[in-house]
């Protein structure tokens, strides 16, 4: 079979923007060395800093503390957690001076009574994802700006906060490629709760093409699926042939569920069902199933 040449092409990727340079942008003024970066995780309580920014208490949440983290400089940069060393700018807060709170039974807590957001960020909050460049296994929560923030570099700038859609039902989703990473960056508990623990058959359709793809997830559809949210391809053969180096090709993708399975479906049938659905729908002979002779496709230009 000859190649099929990609009918779009795409413009070089554009070279990364830092972080710092977005926040200069705004306020060109603006001095790392007197500023730390809060990178905000979930902690033990179940505090996870994403829903509080959602929900508008991430400024409650930040200014308190459980030591003097803020007292060193006057100024706090939030970041809130994200999949895949991502992190969504949460605002530039001015810290103010700590006051010691008693806890009977406990280490005290330090608050921070005059925290307040700075407000010529505040169109960026929930907006702006970054990229984060430090070292794997860096877990340093609180970071001076002068030595980390060039680390940081624009991953996405949404068009409005980040949200999501409430979850349909398993056998309703049709999910296209730029909502699935928002789903994976985001996490949304109602989301992840009903694909986290369950497996099954997906789909996933080139709408550009109209040639379908059928996978299997053994024992999590959300870990599959984040697997592909976060280069487009997954490591499939003829999706890592057709995205090449461009993500964006993979914005023609749909993402559905053809069946679930729970714990009890085994190795074996879980692979009879997806054998099925590859016949039924063809994916093996006139889609991108690699499981026969491969088809040769031209990728994506080069970056």
């Amino acid at each position: 079979m000859t190649g099929i040449q990609a009918p779009l092409a795409y413009p070089p990727r554009a070279p990364m923007i830092e972080f710092l340079d977005i926040l200069k942008l705004i306020c060109p003024d603006l001095e790392p060395s007197k500023a730390k970066i809060h990178f905000a995780v979930p902690n033990e309580h179940g505090d996870d800093p994403f829903d509080l920014l959602r929900s508008g208490r991430y400024l409650a949440y930040q200014a308190t503390q459980n030591g003097r983290n803020f007292d060193t400089r006057p100024l706090v940069i939030g970041l809130a957690k994200l999949p895949a060393k991502r992190w969504l700018f949460a605002g530039v807060f001015h810290a103010g001076s700590s006051v010691p709170q008693a806890t009977p039974g406990s280490k005290p807590t330090y608050h921070y009574p005059d925290m307040r957001e700075d407000d010529r960020w505040h169109e960026l909050v929930g907006r702006l994802i970054l990229r984060d460049q430090r070292r794997q296994g860096f877990k340093n929560v609180y970071n001076f700006a002068d030595k980390y923030i060039h680390l940081l570099t624009v991953d996405e700038l949404l068009s409005s906060p980040l949200d999501c859609p409430p979850f349909p039902g398993h056998l309703s989703v049709d999910v296209p490629f730029d909502m699935l990473r928002h789903l994976t960056i985001a996490a949304p508990g109602e989301w992840r709760g009903a694909l986290d623990h369950v497996g099954g058959i997906y789909l996933i359709h080139d709408t550009l093409t109209g040639k379908l793809y059928i996978g299997q997830a053994p024992r999590s559809l959300w870990h599959r699926w984040s697997q592909y949210a976060d280069d487009g391809h997954g490591g499939n053969i003829l999706l890592k042939q057709i995205v090449g180096h461009d993500i964006c090709r993979a914005r023609h993708f749909h993402y559905a569920i053809l069946e679930t399975a729970d714990k009890r479906t085994t190795a074996k049938e879980l692979h009879r069902r997806e054998q099925h659905w590859m016949k039924i729908l063809g994916s093996r002979t006139y889609g991108l199933n690699a499981n026969g002779p491969l088809i040769r496709i031209a990728p994506s230009p080069a970056a």
